[in-house]
């Protein structure tokens, strides 16, 4: 069993690993993830909007893929406006929203210095978390499933009914992946790579929310 202290430090040593492999993506080399790292520090705003878009469009067709394998025997036919709409959406709502968020508003509410670790981190990443949890989360998925409803040609009666079946499911299964995700995004890895994490388990994330919008 290992005590809190040994976790604690654990955690420390942990964090300061992945601090030291990180530094080199600064210095050169890296490759493709040295140039993604670039674009995502010198392009902050831009680069979370783009990424939104192509995100939940990326999920939307790894849905749509999963869909037509369970359907072998008559599969349907892919629906490339139901990608575009998820793309749209991350361009020119959710994106814009998190740029300002993860960029200004959320470091303006909870300042964290570069480099902080063990039990100095653990008060300012709760604070991080608990405010993306409610905050960013509520807008998220009420905007989200609204906003789909009426992109796909529904009325503002059909999005208030979306919200009324769909709402707290999405809310409660975000609970149960993203505060642990977030958690170890805000508190371990160095900031210039915590897209990287966000991003590889948004595709999922998009697949599951393009699955509740369209079931």
């Amino acid at each position: 069993v290992i005590c809190p202290r040994g976790l604690r430090a654990m955690f420390v040593s942990r964090s300061r690993l992945l601090l030291a492999r990180a530094r080199p993506l600064r210095a050169g080399g890296g490759g493709p993830l040295k140039s993604y790292v670039s674009w995502c520090e010198n392009r902050p705003y831009s680069s979370m909007v783009i990424q939104c878009g192509f995100i939940l469009g990326a999920g939307d067709l790894l849905t749509q893929t999963l869909e037509r394998n369970e359907k072998k025997e008559d599969p349907p036919p892919y629906n490339p406006g139901r990608t575009f709409r998820m793309a749209l959406y991350g361009w020119g709502c959710f994106g814009p929203f998190c740029a300002v968020w993860y960029n200004i508003a959320l470091p303006w509410a909870v300042p964290m210095a570069a480099g902080l670790t063990g039990r100095a981190a653990v008060v300012p990443v709760a604070k991080k978390v608990a405010l993306d949890e409610t905050l960013q989360s509520w807008f998220y998925y009420l905007s989200f499933l609204y906003g789909m409803t009426l992109l796909e040609g529904g009325s503002h009666k059909d999005g208030v009914a979306k919200l009324e079946k769909d709402f707290v499911r999405v809310y409660l299964t975000d609970l149960m992946i993203w505060p642990f995700v977030q958690a170890v995004n805000f508190a371990v890895v160095p900031p210039h790579l915590q897209g990287v994490l966000v991003s590889v388990v948004s595709v999922f994330w998009g697949a599951f929310l393009s699955h509740v919008q369209h079931s």
